[in-house]
């Protein structure tokens, strides 16, 4: 299972190779999950989140996110994006690559991708996929 840690690490590693200095929080921290600067571009800001719950005290620990579940933490996710691209700030989304979770992104990727707002997959792997 992917969790919103793994999420976090593998996208600050792809945009650290592609010269951004992160900053990141993992989950339960407080603070923007992925805050990235790039010497030539605007300051990147991204909400990441997981397959499944990464509190051991939660019912939900060890299981993966119902439909439901994936499609209030996805509508979470371009919220707070859309939050960040109305001060100006480049912002993006960073989650699980799995059905549910392609299931709400996709068709509404020509709309994020024309209003500005990144989106990254990680995969089973653990290989980041930008759109």
């Amino acid at each position: 299972m992917i969790l919103e840690n793994d999420v976090v690490d593998e996208v600050c590693v792809h945009l650290i190779a592609q010269s951004y200095q992160v900053a990141h929080c993992h989950a339960h921290e407080r603070g923007h999950d992925i805050d990235a600067t790039h010497p030539k571009k605007k300051r990147l800001l991204i909400e990441a989140k997981g397959e499944g719950s990464s509190k051991p005290t939660s019912k939900r620990y060890g299981h993966a996110f119902n439909r439901n579940q994936v499609n209030d933490h996805v509508g979470r996710a371009i919220l707070r994006a859309l939050h960040y691209r109305a001060q100006s700030i480049a912002s993006g989304i960073a989650l699980p690559d799995n059905p549910d979770h392609r299931r709400e992104v996709d068709p509404i990727f020509p709309l994020l991708k024309k209003i500005g707002i990144s989106v990254f997959f990680v995969d089973a792997k653990l290989l980041v996929k930008e759109l």
